[in-house]
């Protein structure tokens, strides 16, 4: 199962076990840990659930597409590893990945 690693708004650092096939947004949100984190349930709508991923794994986490990067455009945060973690899907690939939550948009 792919873990993956990340770092909360408060600094906490969890590790999270996954399944395949399942995005990072379910893994976070299913911690219970951060609020508001993915208001819009996974739509690619709202941007709550904005991460940035570690250096190391963004080359292997997929390419953004133009309406991703549309709603990270709306990000006073946005960075070069902004993605929203609704739009990665977990795999075998992406075990151990590390990412960070955005800070919350005011």
């Amino acid at each position: 199962m792919p873990t993956l690693h990340v770092t909360l708004r408060n600094g906490e650092c969890l590790t999270v076990e996954g399944r395949p096939g399942l995005t990072m947004m379910d893994l976070i949100r299913n911690t219970g840990r951060e609020d508001p984190f993915a208001v819009c349930g996974g739509g690619c709508s709202c941007g709550t659930c904005h991460v940035f991923v570690d250096q190391e794994w963004i080359d292997r986490v997929g390419d953004v597409t133009a309406f991703e990067d549309d709603m990270l455009d709306m990000s006073p945060h946005r960075g070069a590893t902004s993605r929203l973690s609704c739009q990665i899907v977990m795999t075998d690939a992406l075990d151990g990945v590390s990412v960070t939550v955005a800070p919350a948009q005011a």
